[in-house]
C-alpha cells in the first residue's frame, strides 16, 4: 500500500503578505516533507462567516486525513479559544470564533471537539500579532505528525462560539433567503439549498429583477441574470461573462425570494 506525505490545507485573510510563507516554513520546520496546498489566502479582511462558507464548500474534496489549519482571527491576542475540531476524517484547526461552526453544526452527531490546553514544547513562545504561526501553524503541523488531540486539548461538548449566519424562511409556495456571498466573479451566492425546498423553482427575484426557471450552466442561459445551483449546492444568480452583482446593484445581505411551483 502506497504511503502518501500528510496533506495540510490553509485558509486565511492574509492575502499577499509573507504570512502564508511563514506558516508552511514552521509546517516544514515540524514536519519535512509534509503536503500543504493552499485552500485560499483571499478570504476578505476579517470575514469569519466567508471563511466559514468557504471551508465548508471545500474540505470534501480532499482525502480522509487532512489537517485543515483556518486562521480568520480578528480576535488575535485576546483570550479567545483555539479550537481543535475532529469530524468525517477530517481534523481542523482555528479560532473558536464561529468559523467552525457549520461544520461542526452540520456534522454534531460524530464530531469531536477540543480546545487547545497543550502549548509547551508544541507551539512557539506566542507573540500577540501572528498566531498563524506561532500557533495554528504548529499544531496542524503536530496533529498531521499523529499526535493525539486528546494531548492537545481539553475535549467540550460543542464550540463556545455560534456563527450568527441567515436561515432562510421555507413556506409552502415560497422560500425567502438572502445573499450571503459575493465570489469574484461577481455571483451572488445565497443561503437557500434547493434540495430541501418542498417543490420545484418556478421563478426567483432579487433586487428589481425577477428571472424564471433555473439555468444547466453558465453558457446555457444566454443574457441577462440567471438563476443556477453551483457546485456547493446553493442557489446562486449570475451574469454569464459578466457580474452579477454590478449588473444589479446588490450584494451581502440582499433580499432572495424564490417562488414554488
Amino acid at each position: 500500500m502506497v504511503r502518501y506525505p500528510p496533506l495540510l490545507t490553509l485558509l486565511t485573510d492574509f492575502g499577499l503578505s509573507t504570512y502564508p510563507g511563514q506558516m508552511k516554513g514552521i509546517i516544514h520546520t515540524i514536519l519535512p516533507g509534509a503536503q500543504v496546498v493552499d485552500l485560499t489566502h483571499h478570504v476578505p479582511f476579517a470575514d469569519v462567516g466567508c471563511a466559514a462558507h468557504a471551508l465548508l464548500c471545500a474540505f470534501g474534496d480532499f482525502p480522509s486525513g487532512t489537517v485543515h489549519v483556518a486562521v480568520v482571527d480578528p480576535g488575535v491576542g485576546s483570550g479567545r479559544e483555539v479550537l481543535l475540531l475532529h469530524l468525517a476524517g477530517h481534523t481542523f484547526v482555528a479560532p473558536d470564533n464561529g468559523l467552525l461552526w457549520p461544520l461542526w453544526e452540520m456534522h454534531r452527531v460524530e464530531a469531536r471537539a477540543f480546545h487547545l490546553r497543550e502549548l509547551q514544547g508544541f507551539c512557539l513562545p506566542p507573540s500577540s500579532t501572528f498566531h498563524g504561526r506561532d500557533i495554528f501553524a504548529p499544531v496542524g503541523a503536530w496533529i498531521a505528525r499523529s499526535v493525539p488531540l486528546i494531548t492537545l486539548g481539553e475535549p467540550i461538548e460543542r464550540p463556545r462560539v455560534a456563527l450568527e449566519s441567515p436561515k432562510p424562511l421555507v413556506g409552502r409556495s415560497h422560500v425567502e433567503g438572502e445573499v450571503i456571498l459575493v465570489d469574484p466573479f461577481g455571483n451572488l451566492v445565497t443561503n437557500i439549498v434547493p434540495r430541501l425546498l418542498p417543490g420545484d423553482i418556478s421563478e426567483v427575484s432579487v433586487g428589481e429583477v425577477t428571472i424564471e426557471g433555473i439555468a444547466r450552466s453558465y453558457s446555457h442561459w444566454g443574457e441577462g441574470p440567471g438563476v443556477i445551483v453551483n457546485s456547493c449546492g446553493h442557489l446562486e444568480v449570475f451574469l454569464f461573462m459578466g457580474s452579477a452583482a454590478e449588473a444589479l446593484g446588490v450584494g451581502v445581505g440582499e433580499r432572495v425570494l424564490v417562488r414554488l411551483k
